[in-house]
């Protein structure tokens, strides 16, 4: 294990700690404008908190004080008494904004779930998981698609032109259904199951909502009992390794490798550990949260999976950071 694993910083004195409680509260103070509808109503206009507490109801003070919280961590404009949004809000937690990322707010609630009962979780005995939190998990996700499928296809070539595409783990379909908008050349086949089937049920909603049914089928499996005849020229997985252990993860892998035509290409989108594992910060933690809802899940190493990518006969392996946490992994 490399020197370089351990250079991580140390927290020092109070101030890490009144940090960490600023960094919560102010992920509640988004929160709570999202689910009252306080970023909504200040998308066309500034207000003055009276006037915004009065045209939904609300009380006045209460009001006021959100307000402030919210100018003071920098959502929110202030000027002559009225609040106003700034660009980081109309870009993020807009609903209406392609660039929408405000169903994060939903971990406020997966999170507190996560590391409840945790006497039973560390002896092995984990609550079995509702679809409620199933779905607020895979709706936290989703928007990151928008994002992410532009980048995806930049990276893929062949995914600009006619393919046929095998997502595994679709979750509510998010990645099919902008890549099928982007490209009328492409179809594709979305498959879940381990999870809740709502999730699939509502994937499926997904699918009609934006008129790309002709092109794009969901279906209902356990990847571990799939069976497919048809072939692809891409297999994408995002997140979905995570869930396995190593020899489950290869099981799976040597599937897919029977499911991609000639030439064809897998692509997994993972949030990677760093040798030593303690790199980095936000991907530590979510192995711990994997961990902790399941005994089975974890994040990989990258030499790790490369290792089972090589063992399931796939070469030309590489890896594209395209954030900091997350990287695509691209093997033939």
């Amino acid at each position: 294990m490399s020197d370089k694993s351990f250079k991580i910083k140390q927290p020092k004195g109070m101030e890490h700690l009144i940090n960490l409680l600023d960094s919560l509260q102010e992920f509640h103070v988004i929160a709570a404008g999202i689910e009252l509808g306080f970023f909504g109503i200040l998308e066309n206009k500034a207000l003055t908190a009276e006037e915004i507490a009065d045209t939904m109801g609300f009380e006045r003070e209460l009001t006021k004080a959100w307000c402030d919280a919210a100018a003071g961590c920098g959502y929110l404009i202030i000027n002559d008494d009225k609040f106003a949004l700034t660009n980081w809000c109309k870009s993020f937690l807009l609903l209406k904004s392609p660039t929408y990322f405000g169903s994060l707010h939903k971990y406020t609630k997966i999170i507190p779930e996560a590391f409840s009962d945790l006497k039973a979780r560390f002896n092995g005995k984990r609550p079995l998981m509702d679809a409620r939190h199933a779905m607020d998990t895979v709706e936290s996700i989703a928007p990151f698609a928008q994002f992410i499928v532009p980048i995806l296809i930049q990276n893929v070539p062949i995914l600009k032109g006619r393919c046929h595409v095998l997502d595994l783990g679709t979750g509510l379909g998010s990645y099919l259904i902008k890549l099928a908008l982007m490209n009328p050349q492409l179809t594709g086949l979305g498959v879940d199951g381990g999870w809740i089937a709502e999730i699939v049920y509502e994937a499926k909603r997904n699918v009609e909502r934006f008129k790309v049914q002709d092109r794009i089928k969901i279906m209902l499996a356990d990847v571990m009992d799939l069976e497919l005849a048809e072939k692809f020229d891409v297999v994408f997985m995002s997140g979905f390794l995570q869930a396995f252990n190593p020899e489950n993860a290869l099981y799976i892998l040597k599937k897919v490798r029977c499911w991609l035509k000639p030439n064809g290409k897998l692509v997994l989108q993972e949030m990677l550990l760093e040798e030593g594992r303690i790199k980095p910060k936000s991907n530590v933690l979510l192995n711990l949260l994997l961990h902790l809802e399941t005994p089975q899940a974890g994040l990989f190493e990258y030499r790790q999976l490369e290792e089972i990518l090589n063992a399931a006969q796939f070469s030309e392996i590489r890896r594209i950071d395209i954030l900091p946490q997350i990287s695509h992994i691209i093997a033939e």
